[in-house]
């Protein structure tokens, strides 16, 4: 007749439960580690980039810009009559400044247009004109536009900053000034194409 052999771990009820407590113990304590850990990462490690900053859009615009292009238009004729601020800023400036591209400044936005206007309609002037980076966004010249004349784009910024808080007196449209825009217009048209035609 076969005999059954003992159970070879045959532990005490003693023993059973320190086994127990001690796996217990550390499935709770690494888990209240994980919890610290992902506590101090969602509050106090802040990540130091920021994809919606200004320089992040700048950046990012500048890495998939095209390589080069290349382009043939005719010379825009010479503007009879140059454009008012209103015209200019409804054919260049409304698509950043209506939705606050790269962080311009909005129109009818007194907050945001209060410390630019505080710097003096000349220093407006320049940055438009000229172009501009700040830490608030970026200004390109003339809107990205080199057809607009000097006098077109001092109008579309006393008209923005006039919608903005501002009592700016706009520049005048005179026969001279019309004439001198035409003539910077077809300027700046041909001046691209003569360097073509060279090429």
């Amino acid at each position: 007749m076969s005999q059954i052999a003992p159970d070879s771990y045959a532990a005490s009820e003693a023993t059973k439960n320190r086994q127990l407590s001690l796996v217990s113990a550390i499935t709770f304590g690494t888990l209240l580690l994980l919890l610290a850990v992902a506590v101090y990462f969602s509050t106090y490690a802040k990540p130091s980039f920021n994809p919606n900053s200004p320089e992040a859009q700048v950046a990012a615009a500048q890495r998939i810009q095209k390589v080069g292009s290349v382009e043939l238009k005719l010379a825009p004729a010479a503007r009879a009559t140059p454009m008012t601020g209103e015209e200019a800023y409804k054919s260049i400036c409304m698509s950043c400044h209506d939705a606050g591209v790269a962080g311009a400044p909005k129109l009818g936005d007194n907050g945001a247009w209060g410390p630019r206007i505080g710097q003096g309609v000349d220093t407006l002037f320049k940055h438009a004109i000229e172009g501009f980076t700040g830490t608030h966004g970026v200004m390109p010249a003339k809107g990205g536009n080199p057809d607009l004349s000097d006098d077109e784009v001092k109008r579309a910024v006393v008209y923005l900053a006039n919608h903005s808080g501002a009592s700016f007196a706009e520049p005048a449209i005179t026969a001279a000034s019309g004439a001198a825009d035409g003539a910077s217009g077809a300027a700046s048209a041909a001046a691209p194409a003569a360097s073509a035609a060279s090429n």
